[in-house]
């Protein structure tokens, strides 16, 4: 009896504490995401002569650049990254 009253009473603390960490991973998450440069920044970073052709890579100069969900495929928060070296360029939200 005893046994069954402390699994009733463990079990929604795991649950919780479950919820607690899953809320805490969230925010770090969107927190590292926010430590990308949003596209505006980066154009005013990497073209400094105001060049219209679009983004480039910081790194390699190369014009292909995908786009990736940040936690999954589609989620709203886009992280874009150069097809051919793989530099994490800037995030953008769609």
């Amino acid at each position: 009896m005893i046994l069954l009253t402390g699994l009733i009473l463990a079990i929604p603390g795991l649950i919780y504490w479950l919820w607690k960490q899953e809320s805490i991973y969230a925010k770090q998450a969107h927190q590292k995401w926010l430590r990308y440069p949003d596209v505006e920044l980066y154009l005013r970073k990497t073209t400094p002569g105001g060049r219209k052709s679009g983004p480039t890579c910081h790194h390699c100069g190369s014009r292909s650049i995908r786009q990736l969900g940040w936690e999954e495929r589609h989620d709203a928060r886009r992280l874009h990254k150069c097809n051919q070296c793989n530099t994490s360029l800037y995030r953008s939200y769609r």
